[in-house]
């Protein structure tokens, strides 16, 4: 990149002067250079402060803009300000402020390709730790139920039966059993209420450390045990390596317990005793568990799947479970739904879905993509879907896209920052764009999640509710008024978008992509089963459908 030339370019675009082909040449910068991206962020932010400022100081007054040379413009408050107002846009978007986009205004593809020629500040994560597994978990009534891949923030662990395997950001690795409550502190360190673990801590974990009201253990790298009583005090079994345990956490009193040694706290008494391996659960029993786990999820989930397809309002349903390896259509399953609304894959290959035998469509390259027709108009409705996203490269990595160009087309998507994203077109052919705020973290990525949104129109007149769901669970709810209309799918496609902008039609239809990669959108992960209903299933209704289908 010639940083020189870059700095005419971006100077030309604030004060909008650009040539198509110096628009083109500036594309092409910020998609290849990270240096680019990184100071045409900077230079937006500068902008969008500077109209803040020139908004206090002259209010509405229009200020003409004063052109200078191109070896060094300054933009007077006017130029900054409509500059600026292009950053306000991209940030709604981009950081995802719940609500529609405002009327006479840019489309969800206008706001979004201009974040997708930004960088924003990456923010670093707030998760300790990772849920590995879960089999036959069931947590307490006053703790959050979890989902295999949830990034763990510090806090409480509650569980009343089964056992939760956590794998520490810095290498250390626990099995929990139930009932128990554990809180996570930080990447090295937990606090060790009631219940017992077995702590895995590898060369670069050393250090790790578990407290209990009665002690302190730290690590050497080693494997060990400990359980805490409801009215008993701690036990910590070595099985391998070393540990120094603290009693009463009085350094003063520290023991070094190594291979097969174990001791008892009572009322400030240290017992010596012989560590007892079976006493705690192994990574292996973990493992042993989940896969009879997965063996009784798949037969709950096939049991669970007949409310979802029998349901009288469900229009499509598909269940990913293939009848041949070249099977390259997928059945509307929907009892009661349209039978000649077929899926043709195009491109995907098979895969396992959330079990071992159980079906999945892979979407990996550009071309991957189901494409069907869904005919008539809908006031109400609900889209669900099991996703295994693996990536999130593009501002909007679909779900299902229409391609009308007409009122009533809908998108839904998953952002590039993990939000849930729906936008459907009104009767203005504006976009309306509802987005959650980030949901599904990198630390989730491999792994399967429940996605649902819940679309509620005219219950007040002009009124439209919004709501998404992760996992059985409301991430909250958007409410808007103004000029909406029904959803009409038509013609749409599942994990990728139809348009290319090199065929003639899509600028008919009205899309001109404001950068080169506008149109590429297509998803990068699995999906295992898809529902569309006509009505707007309750919150009880998607508790019901992912308690059937969790992955344990």
């Amino acid at each position: 990149m010639d940083p020189e030339r870059f700095q005419i370019l971006i100077n030309k675009h604030f004060d909008e002067v650009m040539s198509s082909e110096e628009r083109l040449e500036l594309d092409q910068m910020l998609l290849t250079s990270p240096q680019a991206r990184t100071e045409f962020w900077r230079s937006s932010k500068h902008h969008a402060a500077l109209r803040a400022w020139a908004q206090g100081v002259v209010g509405a007054t229009e200020i003409k803009p004063k052109r200078s040379s191109p070896a060094r413009l300054w933009w007077t408050l006017g130029i900054l300000g409509a500059a600026a107002a292009v950053v306000v846009a991209f940030q709604t978007s981009w950081l995802q402020r719940p609500g529609a986009v405002a009327e006479g205004g840019a489309s969800i593809e206008e706001m979004d390709a201009l974040a997708s020629e930004m960088v924003a500040p990456e923010q670093p994560s707030l998760s300790v730790a990772i849920l590995r597994a879960s089999p036959g978990v069931t947590w307490k009534e006053d703790s959050t139920a979890l989902a295999i891949g949830d990034g763990l923030q510090p806090g409480w662990l509650r569980l009343t039966s089964g056992a939760v395997q956590i794998e520490f950001a810095l290498g250390a690795r626990v099995v929990l059993e139930g009932p128990a409550d554990f809180q996570l502190v930080s990447s090295s360190e937990g606090y060790l209420k009631s219940g017992k673990l077995r702590a895995f801590v590898p060369e670069p974990a050393k250090g790790f450390r578990i407290n209990s009201a009665d002690c302190l253990v730290v690590d050497y790298g080693t494997e060990f045990g400990i359980s805490v009583g409801e009215n008993s005090g701690s036990e910590v079994h070595v099985f391998q390596g070393k540990v120094e345990v603290q009693p009463d956490h009085d350094l003063n009193r520290k023991q070094m317990l190594t291979d097969d040694q174990a001791l008892k706290l009572d009322n400030g008494k240290v017992i010596a005793m012989v560590a007892n391996n079976d006493a705690f659960l192994t990574e292996d029993e973990v493992g042993r568990r989940r896969v009879e786990s997965e063996r009784t999820g798949l037969e709950r989930w096939k049991t669970g799947r007949e409310w979802l397809r029998s349901h009288a309002d469900t229009l499509l349903y598909f269940d990913f479970e293939k009848s041949n390896d070249w099977s390259r259509t997928l059945l509307n399953q929907a009892e009661h739904g349209i039978k000649e609304a077929e899926a043709s894959i195009v491109g995907c290959d098979w895969a396992d879905g959330r079990w071992r035998g159980k079906g999945a469509l892979e979407f990996k390259h550009p071309g991957d993509r189901l494409r069907l027709s869904l005919p008539g108009k809908l006031f109400d409705f609900t889209f669900i879907t099991w996703v295994r996203v693996d990536n999130l490269p593009r501002v909007q990595n679909s779900l299902i896209m229409g391609d009308s160009f007409q009122p009533g087309e809908a998108h839904w998507f998953i952002s590039r920052d993990g939000s849930i994203g729906f936008g459907i077109r009104n009767f203005r052919n504006q976009w309306m764009s509802y987005k959650s705020a980030p949901v599904i973290t990198p630390e989730a990525h491999g792994s399967w999640v429940m996605l649902a949104t819940v679309y509620r129109g005219y219950e007040v007149k002009g009124t439209v509710n919004v709501t998404n769901y992760v996992n059985g669970r409301s991430v909250g709810s958007i409410i808007t008024t103004g000029p909406h209309c029904p959803m009409e799918l038509g013609t749409f496609e599942v994990g990728n978008w139809a348009v290319k902008p090199s065929e003639p039609i899509w600028a008919q239809r009205g899309y001109h992509p404001p950068n080169p990669v506008d149109h590429l959108r297509y998803l990068q992960g699995r999906i295992d089963e898809l529902a569309v209903l006509r009505v707007p299933l309750t919150d009880a209704d998607i508790a019901r459908i992912y308690e059937s289908g969790r992955v344990e």
